[in-house]
């Protein structure tokens, strides 16, 4: 894998890219994955990605959008997604929405009702289960590349939460467990760290992650300093996203200098 201009190795081997601010991580990040996506076009003729919530990922979707006017060329899938309506502010899927500008359409992990009716109690969303197993048809058919019979994504782009989540994959879940199924449901997290307590949601499991040829990580804040330090410095550490399996030279960590300040580098 070609590394990003400015990228660093930790001693366990992490590609970490420092940025001195959210809006240079942003663009950082986005020039990394353009240069990615132009690759997985010219080998696969169109390149996969899965594509996280989270305000320094909409910061990255937008400058990529400038960078992407040929939009056909890529498949824009989701890594997760609270369960509420399409258009609900707490949505992913708004979020991407907006940040793309439509262009190329979203394939959402919540079907956007709006044209029948508004979700309420009266009109409920699909049972957890039936839209788990939807879209986990839709990555069925948009990645048809196999890695141990496991659809592959060119590029996941993945945030991580005070608590060690990543995707919605959370400390004590079941979902970590999980190695048949490619998309779950999962309880919303039990902790403030987690965010949103209160919601359930869908998510990519492990051996969706684990297959895509490449992770990147976007982190701010010095709030994720200790977590960061945590998983990067490589001495067993148990959280969710040290679950997936090491991936020397197919990950690429984000951070700006506040979330990178417990590293040694």
């Amino acid at each position: 894998m070609t590394l990003p201009p400015g990228a660093r190795l930790t001693a366990a081997g992490e590609t970490v890219v420092v940025a001195g601010s959210t809006v240079a991580l942003a663009r950082r990040a986005a020039a990394f994955l353009d240069d990615r996506i132009a690759t997985a076009v010219t080998r696969d003729g169109q390149a996969v990605l899965a594509l996280s919530g989270g305000i320094t990922p909409e910061m990255t979707y937008r400058c990529l959008a400038g960078y992407r006017p040929d939009a056909a060329s890529l498949a824009l899938l989701q890594v997760d997604e609270r369960l509420v309506a399409a258009g609900d502010p707490r949505s992913n899927g708004a979020m991407i929405r907006r940040a793309w500008g439509g262009r190329p359409p979203l394939l959402p992990m919540i079907p956007d009702v709006r044209g029948d009716a508004h979700t309420s109690s009266e009109n409920p969303l699909p049972p957890a289960g039936r839209l788990a197993a939807a879209y986990a048809h839709t990555l069925d058919r948009v990645a048809p590349a196999r890695s141990l019979g496991v659809p592959v994504v060119h590029l996941c782009i993945l945030g991580l939460g005070m608590d060690g989540h990543t995707a919605s994959l959370f400390p004590g879940s079941p979902a970590l467990a999980e190695r048949c199924r490619w998309v779950v449901p999962v309880d919303g997290p039990t902790t403030p760290a987690g965010g949103s307590p209160e919601v359930a949601r869908l998510t990519l499991t492990l051996p969706v992650l684990d297959a895509a040829r490449c992770l990147v990580f976007l982190v701010q804040g010095e709030a994720k300093a200790g977590v960061v330090r945590q998983v990067l410095q490589g001495n067993g550490c148990r959280l969710p996203v040290a679950r997936l399996a090491r991936r020397t030279r197919r990950a690429v960590w984000f951070l700006d200098t506040a979330a990178a300040a417990g590293l040694s580098l």
